[in-house]
């Protein structure tokens, strides 16, 4: 019996969360990151693949070595923000905060949030 060494790719999937702070949807150069954004992968079965969390010191996050097929990812709004209106380069996730493909190349999935705005009430 003859090995080949052949293997099944793998894959990885990454991005990072950011504030959207003059809300054109999109990320600006000076659009900061932002933590506090629980992510979750799943296969579209269900499985819990990970889960990571934005932080301060890491505003990204990487899932490494995934073969081929349907995932789900979602992302939990931080406290004090919303999520953007629409799903673009920047933005991957819907507003019901998931986002459901097909993975067969590395792929890049971001989540962006805007700021609670506050209203005043004068009595």
């Amino acid at each position: 019996m003859v090995n080949a060494g052949f293997r099944k790719p793998t894959y990885k999937i990454n991005g990072f969360s950011f504030q959207d702070t003059n809300n054109d949807n999109i990320r600006n150069n000076d659009d900061p990151f932002l933590a506090g954004s629980v992510i979750t992968l799943k296969t579209k079965a269900g499985a819990n693949v990970g889960t990571q969390t934005s932080t301060a010191n890491n505003p990204g996050y990487t899932f490494n070595n995934l073969a081929a097929g349907d995932y789900c990812m979602s992302a939990s709004v931080p406290t004090g923000y919303n999520r953007l209106t629409v799903t673009n380069n920047d933005n991957s996730f819907d507003n019901t905060n998931n986002f459901c493909f097909i993975l067969n190349a590395d792929r890049t999935v971001n989540a962006g949030f805007k700021k609670q705005s506050v209203e005043m009430v004068l009595l």
